[in-house]
């Protein structure tokens, strides 16, 4: 028995100081080295500003889930997005085989439960989550992450590991209107995303996504809790993004530091999935890095971040997956009767740094209200989250690093 729904999300980065194409990773000796090899932390300089930023939407304040908060765009899994029609779709140009989709769909490395699991269905759960992904990109900001089908082929041992999605020239000669009418369907029905992508002669860009995370709700969260799926997508150029005015009431761009500064302010709220993945994209100030880093590590595999709440005297710790306080076995089941754990002492008693530290900390009358942290290296060739003043001074022209 499952007692979460399954989503996807994406973090969609854009470039908006153009400065060149970015640079493919073969391009670099550097790029060459095996991701945990590197030293994350030299991958962009802290003295330039960020050459790209992030698509944000506010959720409605009716939403049932972080209700007014920015959040990436994505939503919930559909039947539609396991479609066997998909492969159908697929094989004209092609891809027939799991295999056929190239090295997303076959990583023997560590993977998250909801990739694993036994479905009865011919689309890998690897592809169904993106199509996921790009369908809630569309139905959100009216983004359309999709391919042409005639740039499309199915891999083989001479295609180049790294893909690229580029500005949505895919789909320029598709009407302002008929975009909007085909987004109305979509949301009305996920089904009619795939017949829109059969009558476009397009595909959704599955290889423009690169895994990059996933969390689990915590289990002490009673009214609603998913097991997200996060992708990272690298754009060369913005495009045109507007919310749905259902779901989402406002779009925005912003840099990972600067969404972290108005969080620190009070502006809006942030979920903590989110100020902890743009604590990671504090290390990369350089599109072309992120690119170049994600691409590389999203062969490495990822596991399922379970956050484990305890309380203390003046907050909250949410414990991830190697801190010396996360349980050898976590708590899946919602809790209904049980109250979080608390501990003795306040959040600063119970960090000792001389032990491994991976967490995230809510500490009441503070701003942030939310900060992550991590001593160690993350497995899976990950980046720990930057700490969170070096992410917000970042963001302060005048501040001294």
């Amino acid at each position: 028995m499952k007692y979460w729904k399954e989503a996807s999300t994406v973090i969609l980065a854009a470039r908006f100081r153009h400065q060149g194409p970015v640079t493919h990773p073969a391009s670099s000796a550097a790029s060459r080295m095996p991701a945990q090899q590197q030293d994350i932390t030299t991958t962009g300089s802290l003295s330039k500003y960020f050459d790209y930023k992030v698509l944000m939407l506010q959720r409605t304040h009716r939403s049932s889930f972080f209700a007014g908060a920015q959040v990436f765009p994505g939503g919930g899994i559909d039947e539609a997005d396991f479609s066997p029609r998909w492969m159908e779709l697929f094989a004209e140009v092609g891809i027939r085989t799991p295999q056929d989709f190239g090295p997303m769909a076959s990583i023997r490395h560590d993977r998250p439960p909801m990739i694993v699991e036994n479905r009865d269905f011919p689309v890998p759960s690897d592809i169904a989550f993106r199509i996921c992904a790009i369908r809630e990109t569309f139905e959100e900001s009216g983004i359309l992450l999709v391919k042409h089908m005639s740039h499309c082929r199915a891999a083989t041992e001479s295609t180049p590991i790294l893909q690229y999605h580029r500005k949505l020239t895919d789909t320029s000669d598709v009407s302002v209107e008929t975009r909007k009418e085909w987004r109305h369907r979509v949301h009305q029905n996920a089904e009619d995303f795939l017949e829109m992508c059969r009558e476009m002669k397009t595909l959704p860009d599955i290889w423009s996504l690169a895994e990059w995370s996933n969390w689990l709700t915590p289990s002490d969260a009673r009214k609603r809790r998913y097991d997200t799926m996060f992708y990272l997508c690298c754009m060369d150029a913005q495009p045109s993004a507007r919310q749905d005015g259902r779901e989402t009431i406002q779009s925005e761009w912003v840099d990972p530091s600067q969404s972290l500064a108005q969080f620190s302010e009070g502006e809006f709220f942030l979920p903590p999935p989110q100020v902890y993945e743009f604590q990671r994209l504090c290390h990369f100030p350089e599109l072309s890095a992120l690119f170049n880093f994600s691409q590389k590590r999203a062969l490495l595999g990822c596991q399922r971040y379970l956050p484990v709440r305890l309380n203390c005297s003046d907050g909250v710790l949410s414990v991830l997956p190697g801190d010396y306080l996360f349980p050898e076995q976590p708590m899946l089941e919602t809790i209904v009767d049980e109250s979080v754990p608390t501990l003795e002492g306040t959040i600063e008693e119970n960090t000792d740094t001389s032990k491994p530290i991976h967490r995230q900390q809510f500490a009441m009358g503070t701003m942030p209200m939310c900060s992550s942290l991590s001593n160690f290296s993350l497995p899976h060739g990950h980046c720990t989250p930057l700490p969170y003043n070096q992410c917000v001074d970042f963001h302060n022209p005048n501040a001294k690093l």
